[in-house]
């Protein structure tokens, strides 16, 4: 009788190896597939964060008239009050935007703050653009959401500014 089970429990053991062995090709699969994603994810991140701390200018002519248009994105949200993240997150593509000189900061007195229509402080506009925008805010025509970016929270805010060309 000992035999007997010994053989059985042999067989099921032989069993479960040949099972195991024959699923590790999918499970190498899987692994390499959730390696991949990470990487891409990384990657992903990566091009995020580049783009969060550039600015892209293009000109274009809209009814007739040329504008430069001024893409980039706000920052400080994070540093933010829980009301001004809570409205950052309602806020939709093409809603506008106010930007205001911040004379006053202590941080930077060259600082342009961002603030939504209902008056909500989101953020400021990157110290390394700051000089360049405040020349042309001015010839500021329209200032509003360009993309939102909710794969952070708080999100990622993008603005497009239009300024009249000279």
């Amino acid at each position: 009788m000992k035999i007997i089970l010994i053989i059985i429990a042999i067989a099921l053991l032989t069993a479960f190896i040949i099972g195991v062995i024959k699923k590790m090709p999918e499970v190498e699969k899987e692994i390499q597939e959730q390696l991949a994603k990470q990487e891409a994810a990384k990657n992903n991140k990566t091009n995020i964060r580049n783009q969060y701390s550039s600015i892209i200018t293009k000109n274009e002519v809209i009814n007739g008239t040329e504008y430069e248009i001024a893409n980039f994105a706000v920052k400080g949200l994070l540093y933010r009050t829980i009301e001004d993240q809570e409205s950052a997150r309602l806020l939709k593509v093409n809603d506008k935007l106010f930007m205001e000189p911040e004379p006053e900061n202590p941080k930077d007195p060259n600082a342009i703050r961002v603030r939504t229509r209902d008056g909500h402080h989101i953020g400021y506009i990157d110290a390394k653009w700051t000089s360049t925008i405040k020349n042309k805010m001015p010839r500021l025509k329209d200032f509003v959401v360009s993309k939102i970016d909710d794969y952070y929270d708080p999100p990622y805010i993008y603005a497009e500014a239009f300024f009249e060309k000279e």
